[in-house]
Parts: C-alpha cells; structure tokens; sequence
C-alpha cells in the first residue's frame, strides 16, 4: 500500500469516528445499511476534512499559504501538465489525522452538549428519530407525559406502570423496564381489563410516596430501606402483545359505560 493510499482510509476513518461517536448520528443511521451508509461516512468525512483544513490552517498559516501559491502559479503559468499533489501527500496525511481526530472528539463533544444543554432539542430529535417506530415513539410520550402504560402479554396478563426507559433506535429491544402501579389479567371471553393488584396502595402502605413518578422522601418511612427501584418489572419485548398510554379516570369512564350497557 503506498503513502497516498492511506489519505482516502482516513477519510473514511474520520467519518466513521464521527459517526460512531454522535449519538444524534447514530440515532438517523440506525435502519441505514449498504451504499446509504458509506454514503453517510463519507460525508461526514468530508464534513470532517473541511474543518480539519480550517483547524491547519489556523495553527500552521504558511504551509496552507505556500501551498495555495504554488497551484495559483501553476495554474497561472498555462502550463498543460497537472499539478502534482503528491508533492504534498504528507501535508494532507496531517490534516487526514486531525480530522480523525475532530471526528472522535466531535462525536463525543456535541452528544455532551445535546445531553446536558440542549436536553429539550435532543429529546425532540429522538422522537423525530423514532417517527417511523410506533412502539418506542409510544414509551417516549409516556415517558414525556409521565402517564402509564398498559401492557398486554400473550398470556393475558396486564400491567399498567411506568416505563422507565426508551430505547435508542440503534439498539434492538428485548426487554422493557418499568414501575408497576396496577397488574391483573384479560377476561379470556370479552378481554376486558380485570385489575387484582394495586401496587400504588401498596407503595403508600409501605410509606413509598410516588409523585410524577418519583419517589418521595426517600429513605424516610416505615421501611426506610425500600425504595421504588425494588419493585421495577421486566417483561420480555417477545412476550408483549400490545400496549397503549393508560390513565385510570379515562379507564374507570369505560368500564362504567360497559357496565351500564350490560344492565341493559
């Protein structure tokens, strides 16, 4: 491999380092595969090459200067031969590797700054990430709105809580974690909701107040020991059937409508 072979892997390097590195990045080529993905590297890595040139030339001003007057003069002289750019291989070796390195360092830069300044954006930039994912785009306005989830599984059994966590789009779901504030089953002939369990009056009666979906005055209380992490679900993504956002006045509202039609 010669030396002027190396310029275009590191093109490519800074790209992927970028990439690799940016969550916002990693969230918009999360469903990319194949010529889409490369296509995305490498724009990235040119991205990256233009501000490495800037960051060269910012530093080391002669040696971009001296370069910019020999092309001028080749160029002015009509001569019919190319400019040899091999002459500087080494000057566009250095910029290559600072770009690698703008791309890594950028990369994790702007994900601390979207994740601890620009927290509203970012989360507005993850549901637009997660449009085309109904089920995550689903977890996130729960999570959003601080409102409960009603999950059905496979077996029939029902848990309305609060999701704890959305998943990024790059990552694939297995299971989902959440806060369990009622439990109980589908009735198997009109699969209407039948709650058995009531884990929001059993967190009180334990002295675990819960407001918004925090804990309050925690470690204070008859058990002080207990908090609400101790009573997180998981249930397997495999084993869900559907979910909707679930809030108890609404769910009462129905129930009591289905009921007076029965009567009838």
């Amino acid at each position: 491999m010669t030396i002027t072979a190396v310029i275009p892997i590191l093109f490519l390097i800074s790209g992927y380092g970028f990439l690799a590195n940016w969550k916002l990045a990693q969230w918009y080529t999360a469903r990319q595969a194949g010529h889409r993905l490369y296509l995305r590297i490498a724009l990235y890595g040119m991205f990256m090459f233009i501000i490495s040139c800037l960051i060269y030339a910012a530093i080391w001003p002669k040696e971009i200067y001296q370069f910019y007057l020999d092309y001028h003069s080749h160029q002015q002289s009509g001569s019919t031969t190319p400019f040899e750019f091999s002459q500087y291989t080494f000057l566009l070796i250095k910029i290559q590797l600072i770009s690698v390195l703008c791309g890594v360092l950028g990369g994790h830069l702007l994900t601390a700054l979207f994740t601890y300044f620009f927290k509203t954006l970012n989360l507005k930039l993850l549901e637009d990430a997660l449009k085309d994912n109904d089920f995550e785009l689903l977890l996130m306005r729960s999570m959003k709105k601080i409102t409960p989830v009603l999950f059905t599984a496979k077996s029939g059994k029902v848990y309305a809580g609060l999701v704890n966590r959305s998943e990024e789009p790059q990552n694939a779901r297995t299971h989902i974690r959440i806060l369990p504030l009622l439990s109980g089953y589908r009735d198997i002939n009109t699969l209407r909701v039948e709650f058995t369990t009531n884990y929001h009056d059993i967190y009180m009666q334990l002295g675990i107040g819960l407001e918004n979906g925090v804990q309050v005055n925690p470690g204070v209380g008859p058990h002080p020991y207990l908090v609400l992490e101790d009573f997180e679900l998981i249930l397997p993504f495999k084993d869900i059937q559907s979910a909707n956002l679930f809030d108890i006045d609404t769910f009462l509202a129905f129930e009591s409508q289905a009921q007076a039609s029965d009567d009838e």
